[in-house]
């Protein structure tokens, strides 16, 4: 048990990761959720040429993450 607040940042660097990018934030969320209270997830695009940046976008908007 911990006597201090933990604050968790996670960072995933992807690239071309338009299929998979949901099902790894969605897991790595329940993961962590049982775990620290405050966390946040760190998204790098690293020139993605297919539309994971899109996809990230739209999972944000959805979950009401206007920080992008």
């Amino acid at each position: 048990m911990s006597f201090f607040p933990i604050f968790l940042s996670v960072v995933f660097v992807l690239r071309n990761q338009e299929n998979d990018i949901e099902k790894l934030l969605l897991d790595a969320a329940a993961s962590i959720a049982s775990q620290v209270s405050d966390y946040e997830f760190i998204v790098v695009d690293n020139a993605s040429t297919d539309g994971s940046l899109a996809k990230l976008k739209t999972l944000c908007a959805e979950n009401g993450q206007p920080n992008l």
